[in-house]
């Protein structure tokens, strides 16, 4: 079983964010470096993880009808979001890694 999803997302063809569910919370949270309104790209994610839950039976269509879009780094220009969506998920991997107890992280 996966302990999170980290999807980087592309809106609008040229703004990146990163989409990460946790599956033991069933939270949905999005990190955007410009702070926009990320509700349709939640909608979106939802949507899709219940027509999955139709085919896929492991419980993951239950997401939370929040959204969590915490502070996170501001961009200062406006071409270097997908340089703060890969940083972001580079934070994630490293604390992932830091809380396993034998220091592996596994990518699937």
């Amino acid at each position: 079983m996966y302990d999170l999803l980290m999807l980087p997302q592309c809106k609008g063809n040229n703004h990146w964010v990163l989409l990460v569910a946790s599956v033991m919370s069933r939270t949905v949270t999005i990190y955007d470096s410009l702070g926009g309104n990320n509700k349709a790209l939640f909608d979106l994610f939802c949507q899709f993880m219940c027509q999955r839950g139709q085919i896929v039976k492991d419980g993951l269509e239950k997401i939370s009808s929040e959204l969590k879009a915490p502070p996170c780094n501001k961009q200062r220009h406006g071409n270097s979001c997908g340089v703060f969506a890969l940083m972001s998920t580079d934070k994630f991997v490293s604390d992932c890694t830091d809380r396993q107890t034998n220091g592996t992280f596994k990518y699937i």
